[in-house]
């Protein structure tokens, strides 16, 4: 089965219909697209592991479905490079920060005194 890339026009092979041509393609903007999705898929499970988990797992309090959904979009931002970098401040004290690296790893991590960080892998 083939689909047409939405960036390029070329048709290329997919696995199944679910599967979009661009996800598939080997152009530049397809290529950009593949990435900025690998980097939100890992990015919102780190967030999950540093903002969301329970506090005997990451060390601070949960923050709020609302919060953890706040940083998801500004991981997004940071993820699409429309920002470099963020520092958000939490109701408990605590710091988010988000960037990426010189690696192309995205990069979040949670302080208050002491850091837990963790980055997505190089592609």
């Amino acid at each position: 089965m083939t689909k047409e890339c939405e960036y390029c026009g070329q048709q290329v092979r997919v696995p199944n219909d679910s599967v979009d041509g661009w996800e598939m393609c080997r152009c530049a903007e397809a290529r950009q697209r593949q990435r900025y999705e690998s980097l939100v898929l890992e990015g919102a499970e780190l967030i999950d592991e540093i903002f969301a988990a329970p506090e005997e797992d990451c060390g601070f309090a949960p923050v709020s479905e609302y919060g953890v959904d706040m940083l998801r979009g500004i991981m997004r931002e940071v993820a699409q490079q429309n920002v470099g970098a963020v520092t958000v401040g939490l109701p408990d004290g605590s710091k988010a920060a988000m960037r990426i690296n010189g690696s192309g790893e995205l990069e979040i991590s949670r302080s208050k005194r002491r850091k837990i960080a963790n980055s997505t892998n190089a592609h």
